[in-house]
This record gives C-alpha cells, sequence and structure tokens, in this order.
C-alpha cells in the first residue's frame, strides 16, 4: 500500500519478471519471498519468441545485482 501525492492511500502494485542467474539466483530463491522488498539494478533485454504461430516480442528484466531491503540477506544484512 502506498499513498498518492492527496495523501490517499493506494494499493495498485506493478510486478515484473526479472532474470537471475549463478549464485544470484541460488540466493534471490533463498532468502526472497512473496511480499519481499528489493532493489535490483541489471539491464534490459529486448527478447522475441513464437506463440501460437506467431512472433511475439517482449522485454526481458536482467538482475546483475539485488539488494534485500526487507529480508535477511547474506551477510547479515
Amino acid at each position: 500500500m502506498w499513498r498518492n501525492s492527496s495523501g490517499e492511500k493506494q494499493e495498485q502494485t506493478d510486478f515484473f519478471r526479472i532474470k537471475a542467474f549463478s549464485a544470484l539466483a541460488e540466493n534471490a530463491g533463498k532468502y526472497l519471498g512473496k511480499g519481499s522488498k528489493v532493489f535490483v539494478q541489471g539491464r534490459v533485454e529486448p527478447t522475441k519468441f513464437e506463440k501460437e504461430g506467431k512472433t511475439e516480442y517482449g522485454i526481458d528484466f536482467i538482475a546483475e545485482q539485488i539488494e534485500y531491503l526487507d529480508t535477511k540477506a547474506p551477510g547479515g544484512q
């Protein structure tokens, strides 16, 4: 939940799929759960795939760094 510029409570949330690899992915799987707050730094990569015989386009978000904001992260943060 958050408040808009008028101070009214809002409950809209946006979700993004983020890909992580190697140790970064292992740590995310170990320390993150539904509703975990994180800061993710990385890159955006365009994607192209076939779906039902049509070419679809999308965007992948590739994590290069994850900071754990509200969970017990590696290193005791």
